[in-house]
């Protein structure tokens, strides 16, 4: 008897499920049966804001789509921001698919869709206009719409309202790959590592046939978990099959020939900027016809999208354009792979430290180290021995002011530098070091963009069927482990001198570094041998 209740319970309790979830006004987009890690983020906020708990915001756009103007316009549900970049900010909407008004042939997005949406401010018109073209040219191409986002819908924000300018709207990923990778616990092995970067090179090599990014890092790369028919996350072993990535936010990219293109308005994030790209002088552009990365405003204004007269967008004005190439992502990716990296080293504790860490002060920590590195690499003129010192000081306050009181190999160096050394080092070293890792990361952060293997190069290399042209060991920029050894000796005798306690934390930790260095070397040497056995150049 009481089985029967009981069963008859549970039935009763599913029936009122389904008819909860199937009226109208309760009605879920099929999209939302997300996965707790998901639903701990941001979409648990929006999961409230649509079911009538908070009250969400209306938002009217038009579609300006062709010279007719022809004009569509429909209401977006936008939710809390979750995340704000140069050119503008991102928010979790929900498509409520209602049309007011329409003459246009293009569908709008799906209705009942969880997306992405973009606000552009009416300063930042150019950045959006570029973005929207950079996207709808590189769909264009064959096998890129499994590697850049979708790019649903796109135009003008109505006036009168709380926010005012552009919007785009995207497919909407469940993390950025910087909040997959910082997930408490979530220690990947050096396998799944190597399949995340080459994961993340395939984007690379699909993107430069016709385009460079230019703004390559963690929270640009999206990851949308793969979900069998009940769009339910598959649980798989191994990071393709639980993931898939996709590259965004390309307002500040520049299509390319054969490599090279040209852009007057880069969009970038310093600290994962090729140093060529942020020294590089500004020329003057030719009189003769332009090439269509030098043409962006006046090709999508004609092609895509007619600006209204009345926007304060700051339009470029074509005279002044920088130099761009496919190595500049490189440099970018190589940034990337060492914040990969650091984040696995950290979050696993599983660096030589093995210290508890604090997750408040996770993300400052990874942030921190990767613009330390990212000095390291990018100042390798730095430590040009032919160099004298008032070259070297004009070289320092033409790269960046705020390294100029840190003379290599000083001791204010090494107060700066000597925790990201110890990580640099630990990739050679460590229980679970990758010295393959390590130096393919010298070689993809040479100074020399010439020298740096192509992502299809990084790709074979890393499949062993390939070494670099140039087989330099270097441990960052052009400092090998002899020129680091001699800087420990100088600032050990330094320390000695001053008769510094051998229980001082720097004191120690340049002790720790020059016990380390001795292993690296040994290191280094066996995989150099091993290196040069391979007969086969990577592409550059």
């Amino acid at each position: 008897m009481i089985s029967a209740q009981f069963s008859l319970a549970v039935l009763l309790l599913l029936l009122l499920t389904l008819l909860h979830l199937s009226s109208p006004a309760n009605a879920r987009p099929q999209w939302y049966y997300a996965d707790p890690i998901s639903m701990a983020n941001n979409r648990g906020t929006l999961f409230d804001n649509l079911w009538g708990r908070n009250e969400m915001e209306t938002i009217e756009y038009k579609r300006r789509v062709t010279e007719s103007e022809e004009v569509l316009q429909v209401k977006i549900a936008i939710t809390e921001r979750i995340n704000s970049g140069g050119s503008g900010q991102i928010f979790i909407g929900y498509y409520a698919g209602e049309v007011l008004s329409s003459n246009s042939q293009r569908l709008p997005p799906p209705k009942g869709k969880c997306v992405g949406i973009k606000i552009y401010s009416q300063q930042k018109g150019y950045d959006f206009i570029r973005g929207v073209q950079m996207l709808t040219e590189l769909k264009q191409h064959e096998n890129m719409n499994k590697h850049i986002v979708d790019l649903m819908d796109y135009g003008m924000i109505e006036p009168g309202q709380s926010l005012s300018g552009y919007l785009s709207i995207f497919e909407l990923a469940d993390l950025s790959l910087f909040q997959e990778l910082e997930i408490a616990g979530n220690r990947r092995y050096k396998s799944d590592l190597i399949t995340l970067i080459k994961s993340i090179m395939n984007i690379l090599v699909e993107v430069h046939e016709a385009a460079v990014h230019l703004d390559l890092k963690t929270k640009n790369i999206l990851v949308f978990k793969k979900r069998d028919i009940t769009n339910r996350i598959v649980s798989a072993v191994g990071f393709s099959r639980e993931f898939s990535l996709k590259l965004t936010d390309f307002d500040g990219s520049a299509f390319v020939e054969n490599g090279v293109g040209e852009t007057d308005q880069p969009v970038i994030t310093p600290d994962y900027t090729s140093p060529e790209l942020l020294e590089q002088k500004i020329y003057e552009q030719p009189s003769k016809k332009t090439s269509s990365s030098t043409g962006i405003y006046a090709n999508i204004k004609k092609k895509f999208l007619k600006v209204p007269t009345e926007t304060k967008s700051k339009t470029p004005q074509g005279k002044h354009v920088k130099k761009v190439t496919t190595k500049m992502d490189i440099w970018s990716a190589a940034i990337t792979i060492y914040e990969i990296v650091l984040i696995n080293f950290l979050n696993g504790s599983w660096s030589s430290n093995s210290m508890p860490i604090n997750m408040a002060d996770f993300r400052p920590n990874i942030e921190n180290k990767v613009k330390r590195i990212g000095e390291l690499c990018r100042f390798a003129r730095l430590y040009d021995d032919t160099l004298n010192e008032h070259q070297q000081q004009m070289m320092i306050i033409k790269l960046d002011l705020v390294v100029a009181a840190f003379k290599p190999g000083s001791e204010d160096w090494w107060l700066r530098y000597s925790g990201v050394v110890i990580n640099i080092l630990d990739m050679w070293c460590n229980k679970y070091g990758m010295p393959d890792i390590a130096y393919l990361l010298v070689n993809m952060l040479d100074i020399d963009p010439t020298v740096r293997m192509a992502a299809k190069g990084v790709i074979d290399y890393l499949d062993g069927k390939c070494r670099p042209r140039q087989i330099t060991l270097a441990l960052f920029s052009n400092v090998s482990a002899e020129q680091l050894d001699e800087w420990l000796d100088n600032e050990i005798a330094r320390l000695k001198q001053i008769k510094c306690n051998k229980k001082d934390l720097h004191y120690k930790s340049i002790k720790k570094i020059k016990a380390k260095l001795e292993k690296v070397v040994e290191i280094q040497k066996n995989f150099l041998e091993k290196l040069e056995e391979i007969e086969d150049e990577c592409d550059e």
